[in-house]
């Protein structure tokens, strides 16, 4: 049997949910788009690398990241899904652009920075700069 109720919004949203369903619905997206929880970004571009090697330095500005929350609103609970950490990494000063996104749970996230930790502390025990 098919259900045949209609989408909703959700009721209830987690603490980080920045709460702009009823917006986003009004811009035109589609119910199931705009009932996404979503927290507020956080964006940066990558700094200025050096390669201390070849003595190339590749400017800041080409490349930039942003991270974000998300869950998906499950209509039939009220609630969510599992939250999302999303990542993207857009790089436009190569000779192709390059753009990745990851979503991650977060014990998936969690593991990531621990061993992002664990090579960025053995990069500047060899004497890399920071």
């Amino acid at each position: 049997m098919t259900d045949l109720t209609a989408p909703s919004l959700p009721e209830y949203c987690p603490a980080w949910c920045i709460n702009c369903h009823a917006q986003a619905l009004e811009e035109g997206c589609p119910v199931e788009a705009a009932g996404v929880h979503m927290s507020g970004d956080k964006v940066g571009s990558l700094a200025q690398l050096s390669n201390p090697f070849t003595n190339k330095t590749h400017p800041k500005g080409g490349e930039s990241w942003r991270l974000d929350l998300r869950a998906d609103h499950d209509p039939g609970s009220g609630w969510q899904s599992l939250s999302l950490i999303h990542f993207e990494v857009m790089g436009a000063d190569r000779p192709s652009p390059t753009h990745v996104t990851l979503e991650l749970t977060p014990a998936e996230a969690l593991e990531l920075a621990r061993v992002l930790a664990y090579f960025t502390e053995q990069a500047l025990l060899n004497g890399d700069p920071a």
